[in-house]
Order: C-alpha cells, then structure tokens, then sequence
C-alpha cells in the first residue's frame, strides 16, 4: 500500500497490521491504544504508548500493528542534505587550551577538554592538520 504520509492519521485493528514500504525516515506517533512497530534487520520490536514516538531508521517493509485498537499518526521526517556537515570547530580552541591551561592550576581540565575539542576537528572539512602545542 502506498501512503501519503504527509499527515496521515490511521485507526488498526488487531491482526491487521498497515505496511509500509521504503519507510526509513518516517515518524510513528501513538494516539491511542498500543501500537506494536516491527522492522526489517532489527531483533527487538517497539511498542508504544499514547503520546510515545518512534522514528523508523530502516528501509524495508515495516509492520506497524495495534494490540487492541489504536489510532497511529504518521509523518514524513525531513532528512539532512547529502553535504550536510557539522558546523567547524573555532580555530581558536588550539590557542586557548595552550594559553590557558596551566592557568587553570594543577587540575587542567579545560586544558584536556579543549584539547580534546580540538583533537575532534581532525575528521572535520576545513582541518588542515595543525594539532595544539
């Protein structure tokens, strides 16, 4: 069955679970009853509550089941862009963690979280390499 999920709204009976198909990124709201959520690849199901949401992370035929009667929302969840990046870390960290850690007496933490802040930038686009001193 194909579904628009822009804003669907869904009344299961049990033993008649709603397929759906390629629905990596959909998002299951329970209104009501208990909804019971099967996916493809995953050794646990999810069962939710009213006001409870699940987001659907695989790509293959999901069951979502009522044990009872429930009423399920369904949506679309937007995905990030292929280039999405996380934001770049201030190329001023290295500096602060050099200048500024021994002041911090003998405990150095901000010393060792910025260093390891600094450290974290290595897998990021824009980082040329430079480690703190």
């Amino acid at each position: 069955m194909k579904i628009d999920v822009a804003r669907s709204e869904f009344c299961l009976q049990e033993r008649h679970p709603l397929p759906l198909e390629d629905a990596r990124d959909l998002e299951v709201e329970c209104a009501a009853g208990t909804v019971w959520i099967t996916q493809p690849g995953e050794p646990d199901d999810v069962f939710l509550q009213p006001g409870e949401t699940f987001r659907i992370r695989s790509n293959g035929r999901v069951l979502v089941e009522a044990i009872g009667c429930a009423r399920v929302r369904i949506r679309a969840v937007p995905r990030r862009p292929a280039d999405w990046r996380p934001r770049q870390a201030p190329e001023f960290l290295p500096a602060l963690a050099t200048n500024f850690g021994s002041a911090l007496g003998s405990s150095g933490i901000l010393s060792r979280w910025l260093g390891a802040a600094s450290s974290l930038k290595a897998g990021w686009p824009g980082w040329r390499g430079q480690r703190p001193v």
